[in-house]
């Protein structure tokens, strides 16, 4: 037989709402690791680079964390492309950049294989 006060923490416990994944969680996941979709292919790196290629130039650039978004400076063969801080989120069995403080639906980029 259940305890009532069992199955109260049993009730509360199935309606607490599941912790998201932050985008630092999700960063140390894919840290030094290729990823990347169609066009572009690109590691973050654990040191504060990222190195890269997109459409066929060179991608770099430099990233932190400012407060709890990954903010990065791009660069395109060595001409710079612009800042933005991005959400990380986990979509269709990869990673998800949302740009703009997560305002911004971004691309989905995948582990390389």
């Amino acid at each position: 037989m259940i305890r009532p006060l069992a199955l109260t923490a049993l009730f509360f416990a199935l309606t607490l709402p599941v912790q998201a994944e932050t985008t630092e969680q999700l960063l140390q996941e894919i840290l030094d690791r290729p990823m990347g979709n169609e066009r572009i292919n690109a590691t973050i790196h654990a040191d504060g680079t990222v190195s890269g290629n997109f459409n066929g130039q060179a991608l770099g650039g430099a990233w932190e964390i400012r407060d709890g978004y990954y903010c990065r400076s791009l660069t395109l063969d060595g001409a710079p492309i612009g800042e933005d801080c991005i959400v990380l989120v986990r979509d269709q069995g990869g990673i998800r950049f949302d740009g703009e403080k997560g305002a911004k639906k971004g691309h989905i980029y995948y582990p390389a294989q």
